[in-house]
């Protein structure tokens, strides 16, 4: 419910370590808490372009734990609640009065219960606007904002012998892929884990990176997994549906990647040319 009714708030959870904090300035008077520059994990809520982190290196003068909104496209931080529990309450008081919104729009269209659940149909037009509403109108009225470039993939599979060891596999790989703060984990597909350098903005000597992101990881898991990577034209932003964004890349030779991965043995490592 919470992730409905607050897209603003973030639709899916990740851990990330947003090195692209220099460079950002400070947005509006709330920005005067400092935000850590150091290059540090913190746990993030990601809708869209904009990151939302628990900040846990605060800067000097911070406070360990505050909230703070990245803007990619405004490049600007900001910051939003002083801890956690205080970002719940801003977002439980939001809910509540989205809810207290909703009940009054359902009284005003219908005089009574008995007329609701006769006409389900009525209803559910309802609950599709409130949701489209409450998502922005933006997007599906201007087309989402993409914008094209090449990026660096590095796609593995993990080999898992059994489910119950499963999720321990893919939690070490992926571990070992975010130990490069540079690297940003677009999706993870069940064994399936895709990365790519140059989100959310171009890296510099991205080839190079990818390329030995794929030996270090070869190296480090053997033929506990496999590899393919390259360089691909993709188009990078937000995209998806009115109830359900994902901020990564849209390229069309992913197909072509992922047969390709699916193609070699474990332990193996493919360039993609």
């Amino acid at each position: 419910m919470l992730e409905t009714q607050f897209p603003r708030f973030g639709n899916q959870s990740a851990i990330c370590a947003p090195s692209c904090r220099n460079g950002l300035r400070a947005a509006g008077p709330t920005s005067t808490h400092p935000f850590s520059a150091k290059k540090s994990h913190s746990v993030c809520l990601q809708p869209a372009g904009d990151t939302y982190c628990l900040d846990m290196v605060p800067a000097p003068g911070g406070v360990q734990g505050q909230i703070v909104r990245i803007s990619w496209e405004e490049r600007t931080i900001e910051v939003l609640a002083w801890s956690f529990v205080e970002f719940l309450h801003l977002a439980i008081g939001k809910l509540r009065q989205e809810l207290e919104s909703q009940c009054q729009q359902l009284a005003r269209s219908h005089s009574t219960i008995r007329e609701v659940a006769m006409n389900p149909a009525s209803l559910r037009k309802q609950l599709e606007n409130l949701l489209r509403d409450s998502n922005g109108t933006r997007d599906s009225e201007e087309g989402p904002r993409l914008e094209g470039r090449s990026v660096d993939f590095v796609f593995i599979e993990v080999n898992c012998p059994d489910l119950a060891s499963a999720a321990q596999s893919i939690q070490r790989a992926i571990d070992s892929l975010a130990a490069d703060q540079e690297i940003f984990i677009d999706e993870i597909l069940s064994t399936f884990v895709f990365a790519y350098y140059g989100i959310p903005r171009p890296v510099p000597d991205g080839p190079e990176k990818r390329k030995r992101c794929a030996q270090r990881l070869s190296g480090e898991f053997g033929t506990l997994i496999r590899i393919v990577h390259g360089t691909a034209d993709a188009a990078v932003g937000a995209f998806g549906g009115t109830s359900r964004l994902h901020y990564g890349a849209i390229s069309l030779q992913t197909a072509e990647h992922l047969k390709a991965l699916i193609g070699c043995e474990y332990g193996q490592v493919l360039e993609l040319t």
